[in-house]
């Protein structure tokens, strides 16, 4: 049936992106429903208000591409596996670039630690580790307690499925590095005046670095490259963490000037465009599929 999918989405003229045949096409739907393990609660008030991005003096440039940032400040593109960490990667991969914008210093963190240490608030008894959280936890998380590297804590529970026990008191994992705070950016309501949240996101990802975000990712798992503009303004269900890495414009011969965001994932590399996608962005329009409280961490 999913070869039929990706046939038919093919044939379409005037298309903006390709389907294609990965390493989920023969994946059941409750397996993919595991890796999209975003368990949205309200949100924390306490975190820090973002800088106000009205007041900013410049327009932000018309294409940001923190993988192109020398020296390099992005690690290699992980696989979350059958486990839902994609909130706990989303936050482990943010805290390695701030850190590295800060100190000069890349290193890979490690996601184990977010995923098997990061408490389940007791609002969601059934969520936490691998049945699925939210970066802002894995980002408390980290400020708190800070976190180890990858090499020291490394990255199990896409093969076990668990969410494993947490050694965040034993010899496994120690201090290395970690966040002095967190932000949020504006939600839909508390998006400046003359401003949408689609400025405020660029504002941010051009200004401070990558971001936290929530997205509906129901049907990535088709994605091969081009600019996705499968977003149902009607269905949207926001179940998936990944990373806000930039955005960028560029020509279509059928459809003009396209403009994308683009996103790291934690599919691996052979999902995509090399573990990422570039989401059809809609200037003067809110975006879609995507949702407010997006979170932007400060490197210690």
């Amino acid at each position: 049936r999913r070869l039929l999918q990706i046939a038919a989405h093919n044939s379409r003229e005037r298309r903006l992106w390709t389907a294609g045949v990965n390493e989920l096409t023969a994946a059941t739907e409750e397996e993919l429903a595991v890796m999209r393990g975003h368990r949205a609660e309200p949100r924390d008030e306490a975190a820090a208000s973002a800088p106000d991005f009205s007041k900013a003096k410049e327009a932000p440039p018309s294409r940001v591409d923190w993988r192109e940032h020398l020296p390099t400040v992005v690690t290699a593109v992980k696989d979350q596996g059958q486990c839902g960490s994609c909130w706990a990667f989303a936050s482990t991969e943010v805290v390695e670039t701030h850190i590295a914008l800060t100190t000069g210093v890349l290193m890979e963190m490690a996601p184990q630690q977010v995923v098997s240490c990061t408490p389940t608030p007791s609002s969601m008894p059934d969520a936490g580790g691998c049945a699925g959280l939210n970066a802002e936890r894995g980002l408390a998380y980290v400020s708190k307690s800070g976190i180890d590297t990858q090499w020291r804590y490394p990255y199990l529970s896409g093969i076990t499925k668990q969410t494993g026990e947490c050694m965040g008191n034993g010899t496994f994992a120690s201090r290395l590095a970690g966040i002095t705070g967190f932000s949020s950016l504006p939600g839909y309501f508390q998006v400046p005046d003359g401003m949408t949240q689609g400025d405020v996101m660029k504002m941010a990802v051009a200004q401070h670095g990558p971001i936290a975000v929530t997205v509906a990712a129901g049907n990535w798992h088709f994605y091969a490259s081009g600019i996705f503009d499968g977003c149902d303004t009607f269905t949207v269900n926001l179940d998936h963490a990944v990373v806000l890495m930039g955005y960028g414009e560029g020509t279509d011969m059928h459809q003009g000037v396209t403009h994308w965001w683009l996103v790291r994932n934690s599919w691996g590399t052979t999902w995509g465009e090399k573990g990422y996608i570039r989401l059809a962005r809609y200037p003067n329009s809110e975006p879609c599929g995507f949702a407010g409280g997006l979170q932007l961490a400060c490197g210690e």
